[in-house]
């Protein structure tokens, strides 16, 4: 696991599922999804930076993650919570990309 993702946050994102407080949200596990938009964006080198790095775009990829474990993620599965995220960020961007390119083909 991530230097920033370990079992101590793995824990932390349970609680959360299990309890839905906000202030351990906001003080916790938002802290954490941000760090996997920025950690997978970085990762990946997606390009253009300006364009992957803006706060609407992170903003939105957070929300897609809290979407993502609220709605989706499957506690019985057995799948970390990590991986999980990682692999919606990773969806959120290239879906991104996809729509930077198909908007920068309309402009031409």
């Amino acid at each position: 696991m991530n230097k920033y993702y370990g079992p101590e946050q793995e824990k932390v994102v349970a609680k959360y599922l299990e309890t839905n407080d906000q202030l351990l949200f906001e003080y916790k596990v938002y802290p954490l999804l941000r760090k996997i938009a920025y950690g997978v964006c970085g990762g990946k080198q997606f390009k253009p930076v300006s364009l992957f790095r803006s706060r609407q775009v992170i903003d939105g990829c957070v929300s897609h993650l809290w979407e993502c474990l609220r709605h989706k993620y499957d506690k019985e599965r057995d799948t970390k919570t990590f991986s999980y995220l990682t692999r919606c960020a990773f969806t959120y961007f290239c879906g991104v990309r996809s729509e930077e390119r198909r908007v920068g083909k309309e402009c031409r």
